[in-house]
């Protein structure tokens, strides 16, 4: 039974989970989803020595994330999102020289800020990151780069700028959400080269230029999302190549020409929106039999 189970909507202060901390036995910790207010207790989080999987997501906890944590050094989990720590997000980043055995680290949705000047060079090596909405401003911490186990990558809602790095478009990375950033220029080729790829959402950006024509060369891309970008020239006919594309929303940008990929009655397309374009020509009817929702206007 998870803390939500027996606290449901009762605001808590922080306090009153000091034994709850003191037992240091503890290999997994849950206390996400409920009203928890206050700071963690950095003290009694020193005794989790052999904690494995800590989720503090969706309460009200606040203050600078304790030191302590970072000393933790069995703890592959961590997800503290949705609250509102405090502080300086390289400086935590950086921390994790301490913490090797971490996969999975979630800091999104709290009142942190990122010093770009900041050497951060962690020792773990992640499968899963999100900084969402952590005020990380400049380009693509490169950090990143040295994280080669990654498959899923949120950096969306922060201040990021620049090109999209050569770099994170060969890391072959399965899930890469950018959206409502001020990332400019085009997207890399070896981008749509990786097998891997499954979800890429970079809705709200200043991309521009043409899509690359090798598009089609990566199959395994289910969720394309593209909207709200300076996009321009013909959509690629290789697109249609994209045998798992399920959604493929490339709305609001500047594509033009009268052609559109041509989707066979076997493609697995649910969802089209490449509505509020410079699109011309005859109206296409060669959309998946399974097609539920179809934007073109």
């Amino acid at each position: 039974m998870q803390l939500t189970d027996i606290l449901c909507e009762v605001v808590v202060n922080s306090a009153v989970l000091a034994p709850l901390f003191r037992i240091t036995t503890l290999t997994k910790l849950d206390i996400s989803s409920n009203s928890i207010q206050g700071e963690l207790p950095a003290n009694e989080i020193a005794n989790f020595t052999k904690l494995l999987y800590l989720d503090l997501r969706e309460n009200s906890f606040n203050g600078s994330i304790p030191t302590q944590l970072f000393y933790l050094q069995r703890l592959q989990y961590l997800d503290m999102s949705s609250n509102m720590f405090n502080g300086i997000l390289s400086q935590e980043v950086g921390a994790l020289r301490n913490l090797r055995a971490l996969r999975v680290l979630n800091l999104g949705g709290n009142n942190l800020t990122w010093n770009n000047n900041a050497n951060v060079v962690p020792k773990c090596m992640l499968s899963q990151l999100s900084l969402r909405s952590c005020r990380v401003v400049g380009p693509i911490p490169k950090w990143i780069f040295t994280q080669k186990s990654l498959d899923f990558l949120d950096l969306r809602e922060n201040e990021l700028d620049g090109n999209f790095p050569e770099w994170l478009a060969e890391q072959n990375i399965e899930t890469i959400i950018l959206s409502n950033n001020k990332l400019t220029g085009s997207l890399p080729p070896p981008l749509f080269q990786s097998l891997n790829l499954s979800v890429l959402a970079f809705s709200r950006y200043y991309f521009s230029g043409k899509l690359p024509r090798n598009m089609g060369d990566t199959t395994s891309v289910m969720i394309l999302m593209l909207a709200s970008n300076n996009f321009s020239g013909p959509i690629p006919k290789t697109i249609s190549k994209i045998y798992r594309l399920l959604l493929l929303d490339l709305s609001q940008n500047q594509f033009f020409g009268n052609t559109f990929p041509s989707f066979g009655p076997d493609a697995l397309l649910a969802y089209v929106d490449v509505s509020s374009n410079r699109l011309s020509g005859e109206v296409p009817v060669n959309f998946a039999l399974g097609t539920k929702i179809l934007a073109l206007v």
